[in-house]
């Protein structure tokens, strides 16, 4: 619920301005209890990784791209896929902006349809 947390209170500030909000969450159920409007949740693709997924350690990763590398960039067909599903709900959506938390599918779908994107929350972007 953590991510949904910081992404309400951002989305309240933004409601206020008057933006078009939409939310692509992995658990869209969290969306609905942090009050955001049902019509507007729309379910993320999920990489192969996160389907059924349990902690496993693994060693340390020296930077992001490890880190993805190791856990869902797994196989070019996985990244297509990935990037596919993310660009067909930018092509329904149409956003003129993405604010994403740890989400690397959509910034890279958004960077491919020139969208502007900023990602926050996760500490190796800082």
């Amino acid at each position: 619920m953590g991510h949904v947390t910081v992404m309400s209170r951002i989305a309240a500030h933004l409601d206020r301005q008057k933006f078009d909000l939409w939310y692509a969450l992995s658990s869209p159920e969290l969306g609905l209890k942090a009050g955001f409007d049902a019509e507007r949740v729309i379910p993320a693709p999920l990489w192969p990784g996160q389907r059924g997924w349990k902690y496993q350690p693994v060693k340390p990763a020296r930077s992001l791209g490890e880190a993805l590398a190791r856990s869902v960039f797994i196989t070019a067909e996985d990244v297509r896929k990935q990037l596919q599903q993310w660009l067909k709900i930018l092509d329904r959506v149409r956003p003129d902006f993405v604010f994403a938390d740890y989400s690397p599918g959509v910034l890279m779908a958004a960077r491919t349809l020139g969208i502007a994107s900023v990602a926050y929350g996760v500490g190796y972007y800082t």
